[in-house]
């Protein structure tokens, strides 16, 4: 679906609707009609969701990540009636490991969110976001000590205490960009 022109919320909301269930990895790079409430419903409705790539959605804010936050109402979810091999309701982001917001107006808030949401993440990108600063890899080095892979280039904001964190938390890094 990446850069697709006719992909849209309705078109986001659809495959969310109908593979809610079973959606893993969804990537909608440089979707430019896609807004952060469709990603937010994405996020609330695919709650087995493991991938998830948003590089260069100009229209995307930290409002798409809302589902990830402690206040969000999980009662609009219903699982499966006829299938119980899912097991408890995931709370959305809970199966996160890979996300990528490569190019987006995504703030401190958004990473905040994924750090304290998505406990499983092991690969972050989020180079070319200028309004992060070093609160993100703070965050993740506190909440995410097992990610593998964190690319943080040209955020111009983020200093080597950013760096330092991240190097004398994340045990399991092995990639840093």
């Amino acid at each position: 679906l990446s850069g697709s022109p006719s992909v849209d919320d309705e078109v986001v909301r659809t495959i969310a609707k109908g593979l809610s269930h079973r959606l893993e990895t969804f990537n909608i790079d440089a979707c430019e009609h896609v807004t952060s409430q469709a990603v937010a419903d994405l996020l609330r409705t695919c709650r087995h969701l493991m991938s998830l790539s948003l590089c260069f959605c100009s229209q995307l804010t930290d409002s798409a990540f809302e589902p990830l936050s402690s206040r969000t109402n999980t009662e609009d979810y219903s699982p499966p009636e006829q299938d119980s091999s899912f097991g408890a309701i995931p709370l959305p982001g809970h199966n996160l490991r890979t996300l990528s917001i490569w190019g987006c107006n995504f703030t401190d808030i958004t990473v905040r969110l994924a750090a304290r949401r998505c406990r499983k993440l092991r690969t972050i990108d989020m180079p070319f976001n200028p309004a992060l600063t070093d609160i993100s890899c703070m965050e993740l080095a506190a909440h995410c000590p097992n990610v593998h892979s964190i690319n943080i280039a040209c955020n111009l904001q983020l200093t080597e205490a950013s760096v330092l964190a991240l190097v004398r938390c994340c045990i399991n890094l092995h990639s840093l960009d």
